[in-house]
């Protein structure tokens, strides 16, 4: 009689429907007597039982294996842990910013004095809690005047910086027990970074200790130092050393105390004059608002954004050398969300280091001195650093769209401008990223309810880059016509305090612009063509005269075509450019 073989492990099932073969196959080796392998068998039931649990556990087998690597990891926790392996701590929401103005009920016969730290908020309603923000500073409005003093430029006299958050003052941290790397807690989540001042009581009263989280040095002379960690919950603990690195606070009870705020995210980025509630009654004032919207607040960085960062930031180290170290570690500094490097032409040890704040717009001098603070620590010593602004230009698209008979157009119409929007989302571009015609119409026909898309431009909002104007006329754009195929730069130069040519032009080398063609002259307060139809403006007069030789420049590029931006530019769209036209479906 012939012996029977066992059947051999396949260590490749991994599902079900092998983990079902399998027992089943083995069921005749281990009891030949056994010939039902019916669904409705008991013993079969048995059998799908355990190939079930089997899957399951197969499942969370290969999760937990996705979980130890970065690019497959999709739990908060999970990335936190392997970042940190790489020096890289993933940044907490940013607070937004803006100016407070104070408007007195009347002149007083003193000075006034609004203290730094005085709360004001947004009205919030029965659907939105109010948003809280906080002066940076005292704020002196003199003797006689009302607060709401402007000078001849429309900026007020009187205003102060607030930040949005809320400020928690001397929370009892806890009781140091004299163990090594002990760990602490604070009470509120969404600690906004650098804003915790520790203090510790080791028997000579409270002590301030030095937060050496974002710092390059190790340790400080006396060791009383600390580091933070922020959870996957947003929770901000605490980390003492362990007497070799760092020093362990002296046994007592109750005696870490910390102060610090909370707050920051996108949805604190109010509008202009939102900002209007004043959180303590001050009989002297009448209002409170602020003049300008509140930007630059983010919200805690992403995991999808850890992922590109860490590795970055772990090539770069705490040196930089090439363009992209200067790039990364601008990017790592709190409060920037792109940066770009770029050498000089000429000089071969200058940088020229672009960045862009949260949320978008121009970055203050607060974040500029940031940055070069740190690229001054990092940087090789005979490197000079030079900060440029961000450009930000404007795409126009005009498109045909033809959809479905059963979807609404309106409700289409909806759809595209929201799939145009995500695709220049701020947050998604990059500096010198441009937009190939082919993407936009990827992503248009990947709407719900588009038949077919013709698109008909997709060119930029002229910028004009530079003036050197000493009058006051009002130029302020240009528009693109069909005809125009060309991408690059535009010179207006006045003949006369009325009269004008315009050129296109190029630089040489030494930065000096080269005329390449002649495209006509015109006057002030008349319709400007271009010789070969490609772009229009008008010049309007103004109060006071140009002189010869005043001058303006612009970029253009071509009607239709990919578009393509600087190094220094990041693309966006205003949808004041955008033109959709529906036909087809129902209204």
């Amino acid at each position: 009689m012939a012996t029977k073989v066992k059947p051999s492990i396949d260590y490749t099932s991994k599902d079900y429907e092998a983990f079902r073969h399998d027992m089943i196959n083995l069921i005749p080796y281990l009891m030949p007597e056994y010939t039902d392998f019916s669904e409705s068998d008991a013993g079969v039931m048995l059998v799908e039982l355990n190939a079930y649990v089997a899957d399951i556990l197969s499942y969370y087998q290969d999760r937990q294996a996705n979980e130890v690597y970065l690019g497959t990891a999709t739990q908060r926790k999970s990335v936190l842990d392997i970042v940190k392996q790489l020096g890289y701590r993933l940044s907490n929401a940013v607070p937004s910013s803006s100016k407070l103005v104070v408007e007195l009920t009347e002149p007083l016969d003193r000075q006034f004095v609004i203290p730094k730290g005085f709360s004001v908020s947004t009205e919030g309603s029965e659907y939105e809690e109010p948003i809280n923000f906080e002066t940076t500073e005292d704020l002196v409005i003199p003797r006689g005047a009302k607060g709401i003093e402007q000078d001849e430029y429309g900026n007020y006299l009187y205003s102060v910086d607030i930040v949005q958050g809320i400020t928690i003052s001397s929370e009892v941290v806890g009781s140091s027990n004299g163990q090594p790397q002990q760990r602490f807690q604070l009470k509120y989540q969404d600690v906004i970074d650098d804003s915790v001042d520790l203090y510790v009581d080791e028997g000579a009263g409270l002590e301030l200790w030095t937060d050496i989280t974002n710092s390059d040095i190790g340790s400080t002379t006396d060791g009383k130092h600390y580091l933070r960690e922020t959870d996957e919950d947003g929770f901000t603990y605490i980390v003492f050393g362990d007497g070799l690195n760092g020093k362990i606070p002296a046994i007592g009870t109750d005696n870490i105390y910390a102060s610090y705020r909370i707050g920051g995210g996108v949805d604190t980025n109010v509008g202009a004059n939102s900002i209007i509630v004043a959180n303590s009654n001050l009989a002297e004032i009448e209002r409170v608002f602020n003049p300008i919207p509140a930007t630059g607040g983010r919200d805690r960085e992403s995991i999808e954004s850890a992922k590109v960062n860490a590795p970055k930031l772990f090539k770069t180290q705490s040196r930089a050398v090439t363009t992209e170290d200067y790039a990364n570690i601008a990017r790592s500094v709190p409060g920037v969300s792109k940066a770009i490097a770029v050498p000089d032409d000429k000089l071969y040890n200058t940088v020229h280091v672009t960045i862009a704040p949260n949320g978008g717009g121009l970055p203050t001098g607060k974040l500029i001195q940031d940055v070069n603070e740190l690229l001054d620590e990092r940087k090789v010593i005979t490197t000079n650093v030079i900060m440029e602004m961000p450009k930000y230009i404007y795409a126009r698209i005009s498109m045909n769209i033809q959809i479905e008979e059963e979807w609404s157009r309106q409700e289409v119409k909806t759809y595209v401008i929201e799939a145009l929007k995500a695709l220049f989302d701020f947050e998604s571009r990059e500096f010198g990223q441009g937009v190939p015609i082919s993407k936009i119409y990827h992503d248009i026909m990947h709407v719900q309810g588009v038949y077919s898309v013709l698109i008909t431009r997709t060119t930029i909002n002229p910028l004009i880059e530079w003036s050197q104007v000493s009058g006051n006329p009002k130029f302020e754009s240009v528009d693109s016509l069909p005809s125009l195929q060309y991408s690059g730069e535009w010179k207006v130069v006045m003949t006369s305090p009325t009269e004008f040519n315009v050129y296109r032009i190029e630089q040489d080398g030494e930065g000096n612009d080269i005329i390449t063609e002649d495209m006509g002259s015109g006057r002030m307060d008349e319709l400007f063509t271009a010789n070969d139809n490609s772009i229009e403006f008008l010049i309007e007069r103004g109060s006071l005269d140009c002189t010869v030789d005043d001058y303006w420049k612009f970029k253009t590029s071509p009607y239709l075509s990919d578009i393509s931006v600087g190094d220094y530019e990041i693309l966006l769209l205003d949808e004041a450019d955008l033109e959709i036209n529906i036909e087809g479906g129902r209204p």
